[in-house]
């Protein structure tokens, strides 16, 4: 009864693997006459995404920068100037540039997964 993308990913398995690495209870996919499909990996995204719990989460990277000093110096570093230089040296390249316009002329969203990841971390 597991909800598997078109590659054979089992969203659910991969989710509840997230939840106990940061410690959340097991993630209950919803039933099947609820859970919407997407297509691609656009749609495994938008699919994770969606049945995330992000209030949990977001109260969990609370609590774990004001509990985990590892998690607070890693958020920290990825935060600081010398990080943000890489990423912009990163950006910059004509090979990366070069690699996300591949990734977008296949159909993949790739701006919407970068941002996804600047606002987990609140970064520009």
């Amino acid at each position: 009864n597991s909800a598997r993308g078109e590659h054979g990913l089992d969203v659910a398995d991969f989710l509840n693997e997230i939840h106990s690495i940061i410690g959340l209870p097991p993630f209950v996919p919803p039933s099947r006459r609820h859970a919407r499909r997407g297509v691609g990996i656009n749609g495994l995204i938008d699919d994770v995404i969606a049945i995330l719990p992000v209030d949990e989460l977001k109260a969990l990277f609370q609590e774990k920068l004001e509990t985990s000093p590892d998690f607070k110096a890693l958020y920290d570093a990825i935060r600081s100037p010398e990080f943000q230089s890489i990423i912009s040296t990163l950006n910059a390249m004509p090979e990366y540039q070069d690699l996300l316009q591949n990734l977008r002329d296949k159909g993949v969203d790739v701006d919407h997964f970068i941002e996804l990841i600047r606002s987990l971390f609140g970064l520009p």
